[in-house]
Formats: structure tokens, C-alpha cells, sequence
């Protein structure tokens, strides 16, 4: 017996049409009568789509899909203003600075998601530090564990530092980190350094004071003319002591 539909009209008057029945099947979209033809298949591969450029910065095997996979689900709801901070992974930076930075980006949108959610479902508040920390803390892993190398850039060298990146270096690079310790309070310490060109070509020495917080006190920079490695670095040493003499500053660090 087939399935009837009904109408109520205002008038009062009811009017019923009997339907056919028919068994249940799938419908392709964008068809007419919804069956699947070659040709349907062919000419809907011919139609070349939008290539996406963030799609190839997201998906990295030195990310964790399941980070990568909420990043996607969230651009293809057509948030087109977030598709301009993709466009930091295509700066200069080295392979192992750049999965650093994608990474940062990923995590950070997952840790963002996962807070919001404790928050709506399990009534528990992250606080921003503890989102911070989570985000450090998965990027330092994929940055880690990537084996793309770093560059000798202070630059890529900086980010990597932030976030508790170990530079993996090339085989014809060596990056040595130097650590500066400021002085205690009311003392000054004097860097100095000097160079020259040969065993006996032209030299020149400087140095710089700096307080406890690091900043600039007084710097100087003066040629001398010929001289050897061990005369400019004895130069520098002399001047130095002579700048603070001259300045009655008493407690230097040199």
C-alpha cells in the first residue's frame, strides 16, 4: 500500500495524493537525477579546485595529527581572516625554525580549544600561565624531535631558545650558545675584545659597561694601529681600566 500525503487547506477542504513507494538510495550532489555516470566522474575531475597553501604548512609528521586535524576542521569554516598567520611560516626561517613556529601556532589553537572546552563542560578555569606552559611544552617536543636542521642566525637562534629548542646543527655549522651574567648591584662589568688582521696587520680593541640589568653605561672602540693578537687584547684590557679610573667607578667586573 502506498504512503499517502495530505494538504489542509483554510477552506476546510483536505486533499490527498497517494505516493508511490520506493526503496531508499544515495544521491550525488551537483546531479540532476543523482546517479553517477563516467562521465559526471570525469568532467567532475577536470574542474580544478582552489589550492590552499596552509594545508601544506599544517599537515607535518613532526606534528601530532591530532593537533593538525582541529587546526583543519577550524579553516574550513571559512575563517578567512586566520589564513594571513599561516603566512609567518613562509619567512626566511630555517626548516627547524619554521616546524618550530607552525608547531606553536597548532598548539596553540589546540590548547586554546582544550581550555575553553574544561571550561564549558567540566567547569574547570586553566589559567593563562598553565595554557602558556602547555604551549611551550608541545612545541618544544615537535621542535625536538624534528630532524631539520637550524641556521646560524641569532634570529632563528632566539626563537628556538624560547621555546626550549635544542639547535640541531649541520655538518659544516657550530653554533656555541654564551651566556652573559650581569654584576651585583652598585658593581659594573667591562666586556672587551679586541682583533688583528695577521700575526702583525691592523688591530683595533672595545668593550662596554654594563649595569646589573644590562644596560649600557659607556662603550668604546679605538684602532691601534699594527699590533699583534695578544698586544690588542692586553690593549683592551689597559683601556678599559683606564675608562673606569677616570670615571671613579670602583667596583668593575672585567
Amino acid at each position: 500500500m502506498g504512503k499517502i500525503l495530505t494538504f489542509g487547506l483554510t477552506t476546510g477542504v483536505q486533499i490527498i495524493i497517494p505516493i508511490e513507494p520506493t526503496h531508499d538510495q544515495l544521491l550525488r550532489k551537483h546531479l540532476d537525477t543523482g546517479d553517477l555516470h563516467l562521465s559526471d566522474a570525469y568532467n567532475f575531475k577536470l574542474h580544478h579546485l582552489q589550492e590552499l597553501q596552509w594545508t601544506k604548512v599544517i599537515w607535518s609528521p613532526d606534528i601530532p595529527p591530532s593537533k593538525s586535524f582541529l587546526v583543519w576542521r577550524m579553516m574550513h569554516n571559512k575563517f578567512t581572516s586566520m589564513e594571513d598567520m599561516w603566512k609567518l611560516c613562509d619567512m626566511n626561517w630555517s626548516p627547524q625554525c619554521k616546524i618550530t613556529i607552525t608547531a606553536a601556532l597548532v598548539n596553540l589553537i589546540n590548547s586554546l580549544w582544550y581550555a575553553r572546552n574544561q571550561a564549558r563542560f567540566h567547569n574547570n578555569h586553566i589559567d593563562c600561565k598553565s595554557v602558556i606552559t602547555m604551549i611551550i611544552a608541545n612545541t618544544s617536543l615537535s621542535g625536538n624531535n624534528s630532524k631539520k636542521v637550524s641556521s646560524n642566525s641569532i634570529r632563528d637562534f632566539t626563537i628556538l631558545k624560547n621555546f626550549n629548542v635544542s639547535t640541531h646543527h649541520s655538518t659544516n655549522t657550530m653554533i656555541k650558545e654564551v651566556l652573559w651574567q650581569p654584576p651585583l648591584i652598585n658593581w659594573l662589568k667591562c666586556n672587551i675584545d679586541g682583533a688583528a688582521k695577521g700575526n702583525h696587520g691592523l688591530a683595533s680593541c672595545g668593550g662596554i659597561f654594563r649595569n646589573h640589568v644590562a644596560d649600557m653605561i659607556y662603550c668604546f672602540a679605538e684602532p691601534l694601529g699594527t699590533a699583534s693578537a695578544f698586544q690588542v687584547e692586553l690593549c683592551g684590557a689597559m683601556r678599559a681600566i683606564e675608562v673606569a679610573h677616570n670615571r671613579n667607578w670602583k667596583n668593575i667586573w672585567l
